[in-house]
């Protein structure tokens, strides 16, 4: 999710965040994600588990989903590059991140 947010603000196209944000799930490798289970899954004896189809979803990721999270953000904020400043992050720093990462 973050990735995708810290692109738009770069100001990758959407359609090429949306299509790589869905691929993701498929490219997490089966070692990660086993790893991932493991710690969503919890303790069952705690009752800290989490059930396998809120595990699934949370490791899918749906091209809707990115989609509606860049619209709402859009809606909400004008701009992604807005809404990170909103958040927290300076306009030195989102500078210094376009320099790095667009340079």
């Amino acid at each position: 999710m973050f990735i995708a947010i810290l692109l738009a603000a770069l100001g990758v196209r959407d359609d090429d965040i949306i299509r790589t944000y869905a691929e993701s799930a498929e490219r997490l490798g089966d070692g990660f994600l086993a790893e991932v289970v493991d710690v969503l899954r919890g303790d069952a004896s705690a009752n800290t588990a989490l059930p396998d189809s809120v595990i699934e979803e949370m490791l899918s990721s749906p091209a809707a989903y990115i989609e509606e999270v860049l619209a709402n953000i859009r809606h909400d904020h004008g701009t992604v590059a807005a809404y990170l400043l909103a958040n927290g992050l300076a306009n030195d720093e989102l500078r210094q991140i376009r320099e790095k990462l667009l340079t």
